[in-house]
């Protein structure tokens, strides 16, 4: 009798557990993490990352990560019925569904509505018939959340594909800086700097509230968004330090934007940065290599300012804003390698 009572005790926590993570993923619009959503994608990525790591092709390597995500969101609905099934049968077996192979038929027969087991009981019906409401709802569910998931990858990438017209693939900022000059959109950048801080909004919103968003890889495997979220805040930066040129509030605006975003996406995947960094804090650029850059974009006709000490003191200045928390994401993510984000990931 004690078994039987902490068999249905257990299984009505098992089944609204479930429930809960499933409501808490889903519905509820805020980040919230659950233990069912974080197990699932934690052992998934484990088995996607192993294989990863160890191809050395950008190409090869980014169609094994592609996969992660949405094999997992998909299966996520799959792991969430088994484990309801599995509840109610444990609480089929306690209130007297005997034996326990046929409380658990009848529990996968109730949930996926087929009803291949019946009974004459009108205790067992009444259940089944709240079981298959649930495993509608599930349905319902992710029937809802899909379209949501695709809809904000699909405004994330958006900017991400229309930067490559910019600073090229894999994204640069010294060639977003070039190029905006040999077409003369230097001096008038305000509507590429109000686009970027709409966007860097938009996915502090999206993949905080689902941080699986960041696994969901670029249709090109030279893209990613957090090389492009790092490239357009250099642009940023290198505009404002080492541009011969009235400063842009706008710019300025959108740096602090970014790296408010990136801090908080950041978060969500553990990834340890500086919440108050000193402006003459070390970061991952090297100095001879933003001087080098200058050096380039001047022989090219880039006005650049005349005491570049200044501009690479500066630049570092705003880079350490940003610099721990965009490096950690992409190596979490395993991004492919760019210039000045994840460079150390070999091709």
């Amino acid at each position: 009798m004690i078994l039987r009572v902490l068999a249905g005790l257990t299984g009505f926590i098992i089944v609204s557990g479930t429930l809960i993570s499933a409501a808490r993923t889903v519905v509820v619009p805020r980040a919230e993490h659950t233990l069912i959503t974080r197990a699932l994608f934690t052992f998934t990525r484990l088995i996607f990352r192993t294989v990863a790591v160890k191809v050395r092709r950008v190409e090869v390597r980014e169609r094994v990560l592609s996969r992660y995500a949405p094999v997992t969101l998909l299966a996520l609905p799959a792991v969430w019925s088994a484990i309801i099934i599995f509840g109610a049968g444990l609480v089929y077996w306690a209130v007297g569904l005997q034996p326990a192979e046929d409380a658990f038929i009848f529990s996968g027969s109730a949930f996926t509505t087929l009803g291949t087991a019946t009974s004459d009981n009108f205790y067992y019906l009444m259940m089944a018939a709240a079981q298959a409401v649930l495993g509608l709802e599930i349905i319902a569910l992710m029937i809802s959340f899909l379209p949501s998931i695709y809809s904000a990858f699909s405004r994330r990438e958006e900017l991400v594909t229309r930067l490559e017209a910019l600073a090229g693939t894999p994204s640069d900022a010294e060639i977003a800086i070039l190029r905006s000059y040999e077409i003369g959109l230097l001096p008038k950048m305000n509507g590429l700097w109000k686009d970027w801080s709409n966007w860097f909004a938009g996915i502090e919103e999206s993949h905080t509230t689902f941080n699986f968003l960041g696994f969901f890889r670029s249709p090109t495997p030279d893209r990613s968004w957090v090389t492009a979220a790092t490239t357009i805040l250099d642009t940023a930066a290198i505009r404002l330090t080492a541009i011969d040129s009235p400063p842009d509030p706008w710019a300025r605006l959108m740096i602090r934007t970014g790296y408010l975003a990136i801090r908080r996406i950041a978060d969500e995947f553990n990834v340890e940065y500086d919440e108050d960094p000193a402006p003459t804090d070390p970061i991952s650029i090297e100095r001879d290599d933003f001087l080098a850059t200058l050096n380039r974009l001047a022989a090219s006709g880039v006005p650049i300012v005349e005491d570049r000490e200044q501009a690479w003191r500066d630049f570092a200045g705003w880079r350490v804003n940003y610099d721990s928390a965009c490096l950690g994401l992409a190596q979490e993510l395993l991004s492919p390698p760019g210039r000045w984000c994840n460079p150390n990931i070999g091709r």
